[in-house]
């Protein structure tokens, strides 16, 4: 990361923060995009030009609850110190009340992703079971036996792309 003054710039892929860090800022993206994650490295979005990201933890006065880490196009943003967020409770607390709901609702999404995400390879894997043991296979079970292997593909490649990143953020 190369920082002047309040602006931080950050290349491809590079690491901003980690899940489970003491939060100081947050950040306004002013060029590029950062890719949130969860702990167990699952894409939750992608933030981009003129949105805020590492809000969360300074509004919940609680360590990173996501991974995030610059685009493939890199990323430049400008730091908000945990300052700015207390003037912020301090001057509009009832805006600051509604900012801290959304907050709690924005992480219950983000397990309810990670979850769903997890029940989704079970199932493909048990209809994969299924399907192998079967004895005779028609044509709608060969139909399905197919869409089951494009879904196992797609989260094969979904993994593998996690595991790339997680790779790049131990790193």
């Amino acid at each position: 990361m190369i920082e002047k003054e309040d602006i931080c710039i950050w290349t491809p892929h590079e690491p901003i923060y980690s899940f489970g860090e003491i939060s100081h800022f947050a950040f306004y993206i002013l060029d590029g995009n950062a890719e949130i994650f969860d702990k167990q490295g699952l894409k939750l979005g992608r933030i981009g030009v003129k949105e805020i990201f590492g809000e969360t933890s300074l509004i919940l006065n609680t360590k990173r609850t996501v991974t995030a880490v610059a685009g493939a196009g890199g990323l430049k943003a400008r730091k908000i110190p945990r300052s700015f967020i207390l003037k912020l409770s301090e001057k509009e607390p009832v805006l600051f009340a509604l900012w801290q709901k959304t907050q709690h609702r924005l992480i219950d999404s983000n397990h309810q992703s990670a979850a769903l995400a997890s029940e989704l390879e079970k199932i493909t894997s048990q209809l994969e079971l299924q399907i192998k043991s079967m004895f005779e296979i028609n044509a709608e079970s060969a139909e399905l036996e197919e869409h089951i292997k494009e879904i196992r593909t797609k989260i094969d490649v979904f993994r593998s792309a996690l595991k790339i990143n997680e790779s790049e953020i131990m790193e």
